[in-house]
């Protein structure tokens, strides 16, 4: 990357979501003015900027990180992010590599599957009905090598 420009590395997908310009009547009624089509970036996305070459030739540089994922919906439909983020600014010796991490995320997801109205029946129900419990742990690390490159 260029000295001073900015480097961004997005891992994930876009989503939909709609934005609704609305203004107030004096009765107090709502009106919906437009609605517009807004994509949000979700998933692993990093960011270096404000690069700059010391003297001594060491580099210093601005990282963020950010981790972002879609965990539900709202009552009107529109998806609910979670997202976790860690920024530095460091100064890292030319060849020399940073590591980033701490980026953590636990998930607990259960799922029941079962039979209609049977299930229910009282001593005889829990045979046909399944329950799934799933638990997730992950950590994000990010390996940033500075090496400057000649022209």
């Amino acid at each position: 990357m260029i000295e001073g420009e900015e480097a961004k590395v997005t891992i994930g997908d876009r989503i939909p979501l709609e934005v609704a310009a609305t203004a107030q009547t004096d009765a107090g009624s709502t009106l919906k003015l437009n609605t517009q089509l807004t994509w949000v970036d979700v998933g692993i996305k990093m960011t270096v900027q404000k690069v700059q070459v010391n003297p001594d030739n060491s580099i210093r540089m601005g990282l963020k990180a950010e981790v972002s994922s879609v965990v539900g919906s709202t009552k009107q439909g529109y998806p609910q992010i979670r997202t976790r983020e860690a920024a530095s600014i460091l100064r890292e010796a030319n060849g020399g590599s940073v590591v980033m991490g701490g980026l953590f995320s636990n998930e607990d997801r259960q799922r029941i599957n079962q039979v209609p109205v049977v299930s229910q029946v009282p001593l005889v129900g829990w045979l046909l009905r399944g329950n799934n419990k799933e638990k997730t742990q992950t950590e994000i690390i990010m390996i940033v090598t500075a090496r400057l490159a000649e022209e």
